[in-house]
């Protein structure tokens, strides 16, 4: 039911699972789903079908 993933960078009293909810569904669509944090940025890039 609970899933540990990744870290939150908004501090105290955040859960960070927006990540967790995004790659859900971009998985249920057969997604990719990439992110990168370096120097202060955080780069999310999803990638979904177009043709089913």
């Amino acid at each position: 039911m609970f899933v540990t993933y990744g870290n939150t960078t908004k501090g105290a009293g955040h859960e960070g699972v927006g990540t967790k909810l995004i790659q859900d569904i971009v998985k249920k669509h057969d997604g990719f789903l990439d992110f990168i944090h370096k120097d202060e940025t955080f780069t999310v890039k999803i990638k979904i079908p177009a043709i089913q």
